[in-house]
């Protein structure tokens, strides 16, 4: 990955994910690359924000603006308080 252009890291990294067979192996390879940030933007208050680790729940990430998942998950389950809100 060190020797593949920087600003194709997710495309490289995708066609590197598509020749392991593996899920665990493939999962552990892809939280040791770092990978730009990517901004999504909240559609209920119209403001965006980074797509982080930190945020993440499975493939959605948390608006700190509005406290929701996007895209929308049943499954996410962790919703700080109004006073980590604040903060963050």
């Amino acid at each position: 990955m060190r020797r593949l252009p920087p600003n194709q890291v997710a495309k490289s990294l995708a066609g590197v994910g598509q020749l392991i067979e593996d899920e665990e192996f493939k999962q552990q390879l892809f939280d040791q690359i770092d990978q730009p940030l990517e901004v999504e933007r909240d559609t209920t208050t119209g403001r965006e924000f980074l797509k982080h680790e930190y945020n993440r729940d499975g493939d959605s990430y948390r608006s700190p603006w509005s406290n929701t998942y996007f895209p929308a998950s049943p499954d996410a389950t962790f919703f700080p308080s109004e006073q980590l809100l604040k903060l963050e």
